[in-house]
Order: structure tokens, then C-alpha cells, then sequence
């Protein structure tokens, strides 16, 4: 039976609202602007459109993964990481801090996505969950691809200001660990300094559109 992620769920929860609500708003006002001449942005608006319903879609697919779908999406590592940002930036902000992302050394590898969502989503609520009350910063996740691997780091960084302090990792991440490893996953989870390192297997990259969250939405049926 699928296996959902209710902690991913619950974090990632303001940042699809606030996504989808963005998205039907672009639909409704670009909408209303169908019944008007081509010359008048009709072709703007069909563009607006099917670029916020293909969004919606992915936003849809990560949910249905953080619910337990079963199967193995292949992506890109870089995309992976930016669609994450894209739902992680609401609930970040609303914590206190701000989100920094870099996949760059990444590109050119692909991941699974039914394991990237949910288990950076999980390495990344450990970590703030390590940091002190009151202490603001800034959350720095980096890809970098290497040796048939894609690491993620995930860093707590204190803004100017804040006393240095260490993050007491080492309890979280063991169980971290042993809970990706009762779920079967083949995820690597590793103790940083200041934060932890996720570590994927990677795979060749995709040379068809099948890789891509875009087009790969389930049947409703």
C-alpha cells in the first residue's frame, strides 16, 4: 500500500494555497479577456493560461507523490529543486527565515522524484527544527551532482546579528536514516556541520519529455 508523508503534506501546505490561489487567479483574469479580439491579447491570454493550468499540474503531481503514489518519476535534478522552492518558499518565510536554492552543479543528472520531495522535505524540517527560537537566517539547499550521485546539502545559515550556535543534528539525523530505511528508500542521509546531506542515486539523463513532471500527469480516472 502507498505510504503517504503527512509531515511533507503539512509543511508544504501553505505553499500550494498560495500557488493554486495565484494560479486561478491568472485563469480568471486572462479568462475574461477570451471574448476579445486576437489584437486585443487573445493569444496572450490562451499562453497565460495553459502555462498556469501546466503549473497547477505539477503542483498536483508533488501532492500526489507526498501522498504515497507508487511508481518512480524520473527528473531532472535542477528542475526537481526548483519546483520544491517554488511550494517551500511560503512555509520558509513564515518560519522566520529565507530560502536560498543552487542546482547548477546538478544539471545534467536526474533523480527520483517520489523520494527528492519527500525526503528534502523531511531534511529540511529537521533543520529548522534544530534551530533556536528566535534565531533568524537563511536556509541554503545546494545540488551537486558527482560519481553517479546527486548530494544535497541542506545549511542553516544565521543572519548578521545572531549569536553562532550548533545544531544539534545527530539524534535527528540517525532517525531520519532509519526511517527512510523502513520505508525502503535508497536515500543517504548524512551529518553536516551546520545541517545535513542528502545523498541520491543518479540516473542517466532522459532524452524524451518522459522525465518531465509536465508531462507526466496521471489519469483522473
Amino acid at each position: 500500500m502507498p505510504s503517504p508523508h503527512p509531515a511533507a503534506i503539512a509543511f508544504l501546505a501553505p505553499g500550494l494555497v498560495h500557488q493554486f490561489g495565484n494560479l486561478l487567479l491568472t485563469i480568471q483574469g486572462h479568462a475574461l479577456q477570451l471574448d476579445r479580439p486576437p489584437a486585443a491579447g487573445l493569444g496572450r491570454a490562451q499562453q497565460a493560461i495553459l502555462q498556469a493550468s501546466d503549473r497547477g499540474g505539477v503542483s498536483l503531481r508533488i501532492l500526489r507523490i507526498l501522498l504515497g503514489e507508487p511508481g518512480e518519476l524520473q527528473a531532472p535534478a535542477a528542475q526537481l529543486l526548483e519546483m520544491f522552492g517554488e511550494l517551500a518558499r511560503v512555509p520558509v518565510r513564515e518560519a522566520g527565515h529565507r530560502l536560498d536554492l543552487l542546482g547548477d552543479s546538478a544539471a545534467g543528472y536526474q533523480i527520483t522524484a517520489n523520494e527528492f520531495f519527500p525526503n528534502v522535505t523531511a531534511a529540511v524540517l529537521e533543520v529548522l527544527a534544530a534551530v533556536p527560537h528566535g534565531v533568524r537566517g537563511r536556509l541554503h539547499i545546494e545540488l551537486a551532482g558527482a560519481r553517479g550521485c546527486v548530494d544535497a546539502d541542506i545549511r542553516f545559515v544565521t543572519e548578521a546579528g545572531n549569536l553562532p550556535f550548533p545544531l544539534q543534528l545527530g539524534g535527528r539525523v540517525a532517525a531520519l536514516a532509519a526511517s527512510l530505511r523502513d520505508r525502503g528508500d535508497r536515500t543517504v542521509v548524512r551529518e553536516l556541520g551546520d545541517g545535513l546531506r542528502l545523498v541520491f542515486a543518479s540516473l542517466p539523463m532522459a532524452t524524451e519529455a518522459c522525465g518531465d513532471l509536465h508531462a507526466s500527469l496521471p489519469d483522473s480516472t
